[in-house]
């Protein structure tokens, strides 16, 4: 043990006159069998202090390495070169290193110490994680349009990337203020506790109404020795916030928000300013998208509306039977529990279930009496004729069962198809209860319209043959 120790000391000793291993930019160490470090470079003690005679366990703080054998112990026994990747802990704070050990030889092939290069991968690391954190902001946002979720996930994102608070704000062209809209990490009352403007007095000098004048990213470093901060000074320090930026949400040109970030440290890293400008850039993106939907969403209702009229002028006996079902409909969609995606398809259902029937003869929709067997085959095919003229498009694929299927029955002798039970769309059982009431409520030049309390009576009587048991229990529950 002791000739090793001297070969090694040998070994150090000239590599120390060379001047080598101080001039590499990684920390390297050597080490005898026993683990006790014989030497460090410059980096390496300036990365974990000196441990000259000590074991590198004191370097690392890893006296068990949570039981298994660390890169260097490897190498003893086989001599292959060793790699693992660790977080360590200094003086300097918490590190990730990538540790590489090799074996050091004597003449005889003998192992007798080792050598370990350590290289901080901290910011390897750390771009790696905000990558991954990115990636799945990317993969939420693009399934959920929604503009109020994609704007909390922003703030949400950037709060797990390590950022105290984050807050988007749309401005009020009215009142010059900046509203907040979304916001995520330590926020504790701040924004209830503060007014922002964009104008000229002191509420308007912080950095969120400079960056909208500007229309540039403004840094805010050590917030406490900034005058203009002086309004929102005391409220941000009880919260931790040292230092803020701010960025325009621009859109066509024109600033319609901020996105606003909290730190804890009193320099904002300039490295940071692109990477969180680009996050403002994505909420004037959704915002403009939003806007592009809101105006779609109005141009298709607008559409469906002028079907649902279309629809209602051809039959002089059933105007305003479309608006009853759906408000029928959707009183037993609720009290059912559906959620908003299903209550909205199954208003548009209810809104066109009839639309088959642009194609039926109006001297049989507006014949005075009872239909004949013939006539009523033919009013039979609407539920299918509907379906397929609704079957092209996209934006309504999701309502082309209910409208298909809402005369089925729940005993299986209904139409088109004799679905039975929950083989029929719950949306189409809903439709099919919804349909008949207001079919018995409405005037036919036959016969009177039936009381609500006749209908009662009939409902309960076609439950668990011609309706759902609980769709009918659900409209019941809807009554006064």
């Amino acid at each position: 043990m002791k000739d090793n120790n001297k070969t090694m000391v040998k070994i150090i000793d000239e590599i120390v006159d060379q001047g080598i291993m101080d001039a590499i930019g990684d920390g390297i160490s050597i080490q005898d069998i026993g683990l006790k470090i014989l030497y460090q470079n410059r980096v390496h003690k300036d990365f974990f202090g000196d441990h000259v005679g000590e074991y590198c366990y004191r370097a690392y703080q890893c006296s068990n390495h949570n039981g298994k054998e660390c890169p260097l112990e490897l190498s003893f026994k086989d001599g292959h070169t060793h790699a693992e990747e660790r977080e360590v802990q200094t003086d300097k704070g918490i590190f990730h290193v990538e540790i590489k050990a090799s074996s050091v030889l004597n003449k005889t092939g003998e192992v007798i110490g080792g050598i370990e290069v350590v290289r901080d991968i901290t910011e390897r690391k750390k771009g790696e994680e905000r990558r991954r954190i990115v990636d799945e902001f990317t993969r939420k946002v693009n399934v959920h349009p929604d503009l109020d979720y994609r704007l909390h996930e922003i703030c949400a994102t950037l709060v797990e990337l390590g950022y105290r608070m984050v807050w988007v704000g749309l401005l009020d062209v009215q009142t010059k203020e900046v509203i907040p809209k979304a916001q995520a990490g330590f926020e504790r009352g701040y924004l209830s506790s503060i007014k922002v403007t964009y104008d000229e007095s002191p509420l308007g000098q912080g950095p969120t109404g400079r960056a909208i004048k500007s229309r540039e990213p403004v840094l805010q470093n050590n917030m406490t020795t900034d005058p203009k901060y002086a309004p929102w000074k005391d409220q941000a320090m009880k919260r931790g916030y040292r230092s803020s930026a701010a960025f325009p949400v621009i859109e066509e040109d024109e600033v319609i928000g901020v996105l606003n970030v909290y730190n804890t440290y009193d320099e904002f890293p300039d490295e940071d300013i692109g990477f969180l400008q680009s996050f403002a850039n994505l909420c004037a993106s959704y915002i403009k998208n939003s806007e592009l939907v809101a105006s779609l969403q109005e141009l298709f209702l607008g559409t469906v509306n002028a079907l649902s009229e279309t629809i209602s002028a051809k039959s002089q006996w059933t105007r305003g039977h479309l608006d009853r079902v759906t408000h029928y409909a959707l009183d037993i969609g609720k009290e059912m529990g559906l959620n908003e995606k299903d209550l909205k398809n199954l208003e548009l259902a209810s809104l066109l279930h009839d639309i088959g029937k642009i194609g039926t003869y109006e001297e049989i929709l507006n014949k005075p009496a009872k239909l004949t067997t013939d006539e009523f085959d033919l009013i039979k095919l609407h539920a299918g004729k509907g379906a397929e003229m609704l079957s092209t498009i996209h934006q309504l694929k999701e309502i082309v069962p209910p409208i298909k299927y809402h005369h089925e029955r729940y005993d299986g002798t209904g139409y088109p198809e004799g679905l039975k039970g929950e083989e029929i769309p719950v949306l189409a059982r809903i439709l099919c209860v919804a349909d008949a009431v207001d079919s018995m409520f409405a005037d036919r030049p036959y016969r009177k319209g039936l009381a609500m309390r006749e209908i009662e009576e009939e409902l309960r009587k076609g439950s668990g043959t011609q309706f759902d048991p609980l769709v009918i229990q659900a409209f019941l529950n809807t009554l006064p």
